[in-house]
C-alpha cells in the first residue's frame, strides 16, 4: 500500500510539472513574445510545425501577440526557412527579423496595430518575401516596412498607412522589387536611401536594377516616393497625387520612368542629377508646381508624356509646365524633350499646335521640337 501510494504521488507530480513545463515553454507561443537566436529554438523551445526546409518551413501562424516586453516577434541568425503569417501583433517592435540566410523568410498577411518603430524590420535578411501585410499607425514617428542590406527582396501588395515612412529601405538593395503597395497618408510613402556602395569595374555603384511598380503614393505630406540614388532602377505604373512636396523625389543613372500618374502634387517629378535615362509614357496632371522639374540632369529623353494644366498659374504668366536647368555644355549634353527617331514629342495642354510648332522648355535653352496634337493614349 505504502509503495503504491509513492507511485502514485511520483505520478501525480510529473503530471504537475509536466503541465507547468508545458505551459512555461508554449506561453510565448500564444499571448506572448516570441524570440529565437538559433535554428534549434523553433523547436526546442516553442515547437513550431515545419522541419525549417525550403520545401517544409517552420510556421508562425494564426498567433494574436501582444507581449509586455518590446518585441512581438525576434528571430536572428537563423539558416532555416520560415514563415510569419496570419498574426495579429501588437507590440513596440512587432516583428524584427536579423541576419538570416538568403531566402529563407516569408512574412504574409499579418495584421499590426499600435505605435511602433517599425512594425517590420529586416536587417540584412537577402531574399526575403514581405507580402499581402497590414500596418496602420497612429503616431508620426511609426514606420512600416523598413529594410537594411535586403538584396533580392520582394516587397508586395502591403498596405502602410498613417505612419512616417511607409516604406523605408537603406542600404545595398540589389534587385529589390518593390510593387502593388499602398502607402498613403504618410510623411513618405516609399523613402529609398542608398548608405551602402561598391566598386564594380572601377565605377562607383549605389544601387542597381531596383523596381518599382505599380504602387499607390498618395496624399503623404513630403513625398509619394524617394529615392536618394538608383542605377539601372525602373519606376513604372505608379500613382503619386496628392502628395504635398513632390509625386517622386531622387537621384540616378541609367533608369526608366514609364507609365506613372503623377497628379495634383507640389511637383509632378522632381529629379536632381540624374542622367542616362528615359521618362516616357508619363501622365501629368494639375501639379500646382511644375510637373518635372530636372536640376543638374543630363542626357535625359522625355517623350511621349501627358502634360495637363499642370503650373497653372506659371502657364498664366506665359511659362512652361516643366523646368530643365541643362544646356549642352553639360557633362553628358542637354535633356531631349521629343524621340529623335520617332520625330516625336510630348502632349501639352495649353499649347496651339500647328504644323512645325515647338514647345519653349523654361530654365535653359531646351525645346521641345515635335509635340503632339493631341493627348497619347497611354
Amino acid at each position: 500500500m505504502v509503495i503504491l501510494l509513492i507511485v502514485l504521488l511520483i505520478g501525480a507530480l510529473s503530471g504537475s510539472i509536466g503541465l507547468l513545463t508545458w505551459h512555461n515553454k508554449n506561453r510565448a507561443y500564444f499571448v506572448g513574445g516570441i524570440v529565437i537566436y538559433r535554428d534549434e529554438d523553433f523547436t526546442d523551445y516553442y515547437n513550431f510545425p515545419g522541419n525549417g526546409t525550403k520545401e517544409n518551413p517552420y510556421r508562425i501562424e494564426n498567433l494574436v501577440i501582444t507581449p509586455k516586453s518590446l518585441y512581438g516577434i525576434k528571430i536572428s541568425r537563423t539558416s532555416s526557412h520560415f514563415i510569419i503569417r496570419n498574426c495579429q501583433i501588437t507590440a513596440e517592435y512587432p516583428i524584427v527579423l536579423v541576419n538570416t540566410s538568403h531566402g529563407t523568410v516569408r512574412i504574409e498577411n499579418n495584421s499590426i496595430y499600435g505605435n511602433y518603430h517599425p512594425g517590420i524590420e529586416l536587417i540584412y535578411c537577402p531574399g526575403s518575401i514581405v507580402s499581402n501585410n497590414t500596418i496602420v499607425g497612429s503616431a508620426t514617428y511609426c514606420y512600416g516596412i523598413a529594410t537594411t542590406g535586403c538584396y533580392d527582396s520582394i516587397i508586395s501588395h502591403n498596405v502602410c498607412n498613417n505612419l512616417k515612412y511607409g516604406l523605408y529601405l537603406r542600404g545595398l538593395s540589389d534587385y529589390l522589387i518593390v510593387r502593388s503597395n499602398t502607402c498613403n497618408n504618410n510623411m513618405y510613402g516609399i523613402f529609398f536611401m542608398h548608405e551602402d556602395t561598391y566598386l564594380l569595374d572601377g565605377r562607383l555603384i549605389r544601387s542597381h536594377s531596383i523596381i518599382i511598380a505599380n504602387n499607390t503614393c498618395s496624399d503623404n505630406s513630403e513625398r509619394g516616393m524617394f529615392v536618394s540614388w538608383a542605377e539601372n532602377a525602373v519606376i513604372s505604373g505608379n500613382n503619386c497625387s496628392r502628395n504635398n512636396r513632390s509625386g517622386y523625389g531622387g537621384g540616378g543613372q541609367n533608369s526608366t520612368f514609364m507609365n506613372n500618374y503623377f497628379g495634383f502634387n507640389g511637383i509632378g517629378l522632381n529629379i536632381e542629377y540624374f542622367s542616362n535615362s528615359t521618362i516616357k509614357g508619363n501622365n501629368f496632371s494639375n501639379n500646382t508646381g511644375v510637373a518635372i522639374n530636372a536640376d543638374g540632369c543630363t542626357n535625359i529623353v522625355i517623350y511621349q508624356n501627358n502634360f495637363f494644366n499642370n503650373y497653372y498659374s506659371g502657364i498664366q504668366q506665359n511659362r512652361s509646365q516643366v523646368n530643365d536647368d541643362s544646356s549642352p555644355t553639360s557633362e553628358y549634353g542637354p535633356n531631349i524633350w521629343y524621340n529623335v527617331t520617332l520625330s516625336q514629342g510630348n502632349f501639352w495642354s495649353e499649347l496651339i499646335w500647328f504644323p512645325g510648332v515647338v514647345y519653349e522648355i523654361d530654365g535653359g535653352n531646351n525645346e521641345d521640337l515635335y509635340p503632339v496634337e493631341n493627348p497619347i493614349d497611354l
